[in-house]
């Protein structure tokens, strides 16, 4: 039980009663029932003796099986370790789940060695995973596009056009419109990770549309994972949403905030067609198969293949790409709350959602880093802002990239 896995087990105290995470969400099955047995003297014409009446019945404590593969959280930890350290970041966190909804890792940094009993730092124990509510920022733009193509507001073809040349609201007009133009397609909106394209096709959406359809998403929803630590966030209801809500939806801010557990089941949509499955990290309790179904299939399949160019050279996810393997995905940084205000300094969370193989994924996995400072360009050493390119995409490739290599299936699929 060593540190990668700390914020998930959780710990024990010291009558050996779980005190946080699996150890205190599975006390009563893990701990067993201690027996009590009371002694009553006897006496009887053969002489005397004690009489044991067993007053409680002893029961001895039951395994629980976790879905987390060892290997798996033993990457995806390495990974984070390394980029919190790398990128200065205040925390970092991943989660990875199977196509199925199983959660295959779950990892935190920093996190302390449950072995060692001088240490004992809350932030080391947080799983920020499902106790973290965030804004999600850019990662969200993908369900954005994918209603408006099952609505038929967009095509999200190459020849279709989205105007970026008039400001919308509080989005003003980017200052790249000389670089792409002042109309853009639905494949270079996602790449670029463009705010304005992305409001221009929420406007075309209805509010309800848009609420119902995060709703199924399950924001605002519990996962039920670890019910006791787990922070639903929000999702206000359509009702009381302005029209700069709406706007601020589309990419990932507003009426809004998930954990990162929540955010990574929503990109199961495409491991599954476009429906998600509810998740799972204990296995044979509470098994539910039942698919909640949210986009078409074919719409979920276009939006696949775009996400493929923005881990591209093309894309703001560049650095996730994974040499012999398909990568898809999205970054995503949000600027940090700070004394009830969007911080305008720097002070981010940057994120990372990506899946592999782009057909038929085996692997979905959400990155979030916490303020990171340190940021670097491409094979330089020039300092750079931190978004989620430069360092939550990066982050995905390196524990990705174990992972990969190590499954014999995905490798055999990529030779192929």
């Amino acid at each position: 039980k060593s540190a990668s896995l700390a914020p998930l087990l959780g710990r024990v105290n010291h009558d050996k009663q779980g005190a946080s995470g699996i150890e205190n969400e599975f006390n009563t099955i893990l701990a067993g029932k201690t027996g009590v047995t009371e002694l009553s003297l006897n006496q009887d014409f053969q002489g005397s003796y004690f009489d044991p009446l067993i007053v409680n019945q002893l029961e001895h404590g039951q395994d629980i099986k976790l879905t987390i593969d060892a290997n798996i959280q033993f990457h995806a930890y390495a990974a984070i370790k390394k980029s919190v350290e790398f990128h200065d970041a205040n925390s970092g966190s991943a989660i990875i789940l199977a196509p199925n909804g199983e959660v295959l890792a779950m990892a935190n940094y920093p996190a302390d060695d449950p072995n060692d009993r001088t240490i004992y730092n809350i932030q080391g124990n947080r799983n920020r995973v499902l106790l973290d509510k965030v804004d999600p920022g850019s990662t969200m733009k993908p369900f954005t596009m994918l209603l408006a193509l099952d609505k038929n507001k967009i095509t999200a073809t190459e020849d279709e056009l989205i105007d970026v040349s008039k400001s919308i609201g509080h989005v003003k007009t980017n200052r790249d419109v000389r670089r792409h133009g002042s109309a853009i397609t639905v494949k270079k909106i996602l790449e670029k990770s463009h705010n304005l394209g992305t409001v221009n096709v929420s406007e075309r959406l209805d509010k309800e549309d848009v609420y119902n359809t995060w709703n199924k998403l399950g924001f605002g929803q519990p996962l039920g994972l670890i019910p006791s630590i787990e922070n639903s966030g929000s999702l206000r209801h359509f009702d009381s949403w302005a029209l700069s809500d709406k706007r601020s939806l589309s990419y990932g801010y507003g009426p809004m905030e998930a954990n990162l557990a929540q955010l990574a089941r929503a990109y199961l949509v495409f491991a599954n067609d476009g429906a998600i499955p509810p998740l799972k990290l204990t296995k044979g309790v509470n098994i539910d198969d039942s698919m909640t179904p949210i986009f078409s299939k074919d719409s979920t399949h276009k939006i696949a293949n775009i996400l493929d160019s923005v881990a591209s050279w093309n894309g703001s996810g560049y650095r996730a790409r994974i040499k012999g393997y398909d990568v898809a995905g999205k970054t995503g940084t949000a600027e940090k709350i700070i004394n009830g205000r969007y911080n305008k300094k720097g002070i981010n969370r940057t994120f990372f959602t990506g899946f592999t193989p782009v057909k038929n994924p085996k692997y979905i996995m959400s990155i979030m880093l916490d303020h990171p400072k340190k940021c670097y360009r491409h094979r330089s050493k020039k300092r750079d802002k931190c978004g989620g390119g430069n360092s939550a995409a990066m982050t995905f490739k390196d524990a990705m990239e174990s992972i990969l290599t190590t499954d014999q299936s995905i490798k055999l699929l990529a030779k192929n």
